[in-house]
């Protein structure tokens, strides 16, 4: 039906490059061929998951505006922590590739993460360019109102690995009915913590133990055996952290019914995968910040909030009581 030169065009209008042809046998046609090498822009992104998911969001719409259909992601790893680039590797629609000693002490970074400036920078460590809106937000910024253009892409596309299901339904064996904590103590949660005391947080947990959930904590290796472990003692919880790959904590989220802690890259994703979500905050943040951190669509619904200085009993009640109704 086609001939030798009408098969090549083909390819070739494929992107394949036609390398050369054989016919090992009459009427048999082989052709070899090589893919084009595709040069994409390159993108950094600031540490942590939470940090890069904020970027995520706004990425696709910068994507479709420099007429990419996919781009290099490259994290910031100013601590040698190597955070998110395996939640990175998630995403179908962008090749995440390694990290890049960006220094905290950097104009750029500065000015990224900490000022209400910027959020897109140009030939920033080698990249086409850094995008990080952690400053901005900070400020109270609404990244839907940011660049209306590009859009906001709150639920990323992402892979669900078979992985990730094999663990869901271990933990869901395990555990049954469970709730995930997230409380930590370093960097700016200690300051946090001289509003809300760990025996208020363990009076929290205990209520949610009360109605039959199993508390299990979560968290990175640099997590262990400070306030989680103190915390799973004095409740009677299950201690987790460090102790989990990214596909075994994307199914821990998935198999629970909510989370529970403070803001952090682990807990906007229990809002991302649409679980119950109560998040403690600290006037460290413009209060703007609580609502615009999360999807739009949580606000009021899955996501709750409140600040570490007020009264917590009614709230956090009202959302355990929610959790028992679910």
């Amino acid at each position: 039906m086609l001939t030798k030169n009408q098969v090549i065009e083909l390819l070739r209008g494929c992107g394949f490059v036609v390398r050369y042809f054989a016919e090992p046998v009459k009427g048999k046609l082989t052709f070899y061929c090589s893919k084009i090498a595709e040069i994409r822009k390159s993108v950094l992104l600031p540490p942590g998951i939470g940090d890069s998911y904020w970027s995520m969001v706004k990425l696709p719409g910068l994507m479709k505006e420099l007429g990419e259909t996919s781009v290099n992601l490259f994290v910031s790893d100013p601590d040698n922590r190597q955070r998110s680039l395996p939640w990175l590797q998630k995403i179908p629609w962008a090749s995440a590739k390694g990290y890049v000693n960006h220094k905290t002490t950097s104009q750029t970074f500065q000015e990224a993460y900490m000022r209400n400036g910027r959020y897109l920078f140009s030939n920033v460590q080698g990249c086409d360019y850094f995008l990080a809106f952690n400053g901005v937000l900070r400020f109270g910024a609404d990244l839907d109102a940011l660049e209306k253009s590009w859009g906001a892409e709150w639920f990323p596309k992402m892979f669900h690995s078979s992985q990730e299901r094999r663990a869901s339904r271990e933990f869901q064996d395990r555990f049954g009915n469970y709730v995930i904590a997230y409380f930590v103590e370093h960097g700016m949660y200690k300051r946090w913590l001289s509003q809300l005391k760990p025996v208020e947080i363990v009076s929290v947990l205990k209520r949610i133990k009360e109605k039959g959930f199993e508390i299990v904590f979560m968290g990175a290796e640099w997590d262990r055996d400070g306030l989680p472990s103190m915390l799973a003692a004095g409740c009677g919880g299950v201690d987790l952290c460090g102790e989990t790959t990214i596909d075994e904590m994307f199914g821990l989220i998935r198999g629970s019914r909510g989370t529970i802690g403070f803001p952090a890259g682990n807990t906007f994703m229990s809002t991302v995968l649409r679980k119950q979500t109560f998040l403690f905050w600290n006037r460290y943040f413009d209060k703007r910040f609580w609502e615009f951190s999360c999807p739009p669509e949580s606000r009021g619904e899955w996501y709750h909030h409140m600040e570490t200085g007020q009264s917590w009993t009614k709230p956090v009640h009202g959302w355990i009581d929610r959790l028992d109704r679910l």
